[in-house]
């Protein structure tokens, strides 16, 4: 019989991580009676000082209590313990509906040529610039499938088959022992892509979205986004060259860089966009059209202010990018 280990990291989720857990039970209880499959919850806690522990402990299968050590090496730990056939990642705030997990997503998972499954969902709160960000994204990820697979996911719920995560995980800590990967969505997924890149990370259809209510009440947006960038720029320094080492390189690996390099491009989008609207005014636009296009881009911004405030903290991480790349020094991770 099939095995999944569902696995949540936690840290201070006291305000949402009874209706994770019990969100997933509803949902694979069922599934599992279904598909035949065997299942179990663990929460590893990480430096919890809240109530989480006593929350999550009669929900789950086993609660396991870390002193603070970040998000990716209680990922690891989770992990590495684990001897299931699957692991799904599951944030803590994300909330599955009933019967999202269908036939569909049960055919997709056990494809053998499928290393992981990244699955859609709908983060609570967006804005109507926003929701065109994610449906922009979300085309461009369909593109990345059809070249091959995903090298980047969104980490609120997502599959792995457990012995190429695990392969992952044991390759990152002989390359760079002691590493704080700060961004978990890119570097296990692109680093899975490199080991194996005739194998692929497909995106999983669901009957319905998962709802993300932990983005929503994120308490710092503006840490979110520096944390993001760091992220961003330490898997560009490290893994980018083993790309183009000789012991690695092949053509599928290249082909696996490709779609890599749409996430170096989203990094620095500030330059781009500025670039591009700097092209426009100087060669089609009168300044009147000008006053007034700012003026309706200020209005629609001020109208949802955390939208404004979103986009404010995204462009100056992306303009502070080049200098992180150059003057990079290895920063501890925290978990905002």
């Amino acid at each position: 019989m099939i095995s999944l280990d569902i696995l949540i990291p936690a840290h201070n989720e006291e305000l949402f991580i009874q209706e994770t857990l019990i969100s997933l039970k509803n949902v694979f209880e069922k599934a599992s009676a279904h598909f035949n499959f065997k299942y179990q919850i663990y929460v590893g806690c990480n430096g919890c000082t809240d109530q989480t522990v006593a929350l999550a402990r009669p929900l789950v299968a086993e609660v396991f209590e870390w002193p603070a050590m970040g998000k990716w090496k209680a990922l690891e730990k989770l992990t590495q313990r684990s001897s299931a056939d699957f692991i799904l990642f599951v944030d803590a705030g994300a909330v599955w509906p009933n019967d999202a997990f269908q036939t569909g997503l049960w055919k997709q998972l056990n494809e053998p040529d499928s290393m992981g499954l990244a699955l859609s969902y709908n983060p609570l709160g967006l804005g109507v610039i926003e929701k065109t960000y994610w449906s922009v994204e979300a085309f461009f990820k369909s593109l990345e499938i059809k070249l091959g697979g995903l090298v980047a996911v969104s980490g609120v719920s997502v599959f792995y088959r457990t012995q190429f995560a695990q392969a992952a995980f044991r390759f990152l800590n002989e390359k760079f022992p002691q590493t704080q990967w700060l961004n978990d969505d890119v570097i296990l997924p692109a680093t899975m892509r490199f080991l194996e890149p005739m194998k692929k990370i497909d995106l999983g259809h669901l009957q319905k979205n998962i709802l993300d209510a932990g983005l929503a009440k994120s308490a710092s947006e503006k840490s979110r986004r520096e944390r993001m960038m760091r992220g961003n720029i330490q898997w560009m320094r490290l893994l980018i060259p083993l790309f183009f080492d000789k012991k690695f390189i092949t053509l599928n690996r290249m082909k696996v860089f490709l779609i890599l390099s749409r996430r170096i491009l989203k990094v620095f989008w500030a330059y781009f966009v500025l670039g591009i609207l700097a092209i426009l005014i100087y060669f089609f636009f009168e300044p009147m059209y000008i006053l007034i296009g700012g003026g309706l881009l200020a209005l629609a911004l001020l109208y949802n202010p955390q939208t404004f405030k979103k986009i404010i903290f995204s462009l100056l991480a992306s303009l502070r990018a080049p200098l992180d790349l150059i003057f990079w020094s290895e920063q501890r991770s925290t978990w905002s």
